[in-house]
């Protein structure tokens, strides 16, 4: 069984742009309109996947992009983890991986890809953490020099 799963975070957002081409070749196309803070299997339609895998019905999971099985890197890799362990194949389409080969295999290029997809992320929440703490001081020192 094939399914496609997409999610936006809030009622304004569309899953259109998600869902492109997926009219055939899905035995269901699932969309959850939640936070992605909330855990992959706790989600309403997650909820349905992991009803299915379950039942060992689903063999594939599509998604549209990697951050849609979670918000931070440790949620992601633990269900694509989960996933893999698991058999099931999850096919991404941004960025362009997967976890196991049409033949079955772990496709190394994908793992080594999405490590380092995940390692540039980590550096750039660093970046940001480091900004912060900057934009802090600054604050901190103009006013010290205003008091």
């Amino acid at each position: 069984m094939k399914v496609f799963y997409s999610r936006v975070s809030s009622e304004g957002q569309s899953h259109l742009r998600q869902l492109k081409e997926t009219e055939k070749g899905f035995d269901y196309v699932l969309s959850d309109t939640i936070s992605g803070v909330v855990d992959l299997w706790e989600r309403p339609r997650g909820k349905q996947i992991k009803e299915l895998i379950d039942q060992g019905k689903l063999k594939e999971l599509h998604i549209h992009s990697i951050d849609r099985l979670g918000r931070n890197t440790l949620m992601v890799l633990s269900v694509w983890k989960e996933l893999t362990d698991l058999g099931i194949r999850v096919i991404c389409r941004n960025p362009n991986i997967q976890n196991i080969d049409e033949n079955g295999k772990t496709d190394p290029f994908s793992q080594l890809l999405l490590e380092l997809y995940f390692r540039m992320l980590v550096i750039l929440d660093l970046y940001q953490i480091a900004l912060y703490v900057a934009l802090f001081y600054l604050f901190y020192i103009l006013l010290l020099f205003l008091f």
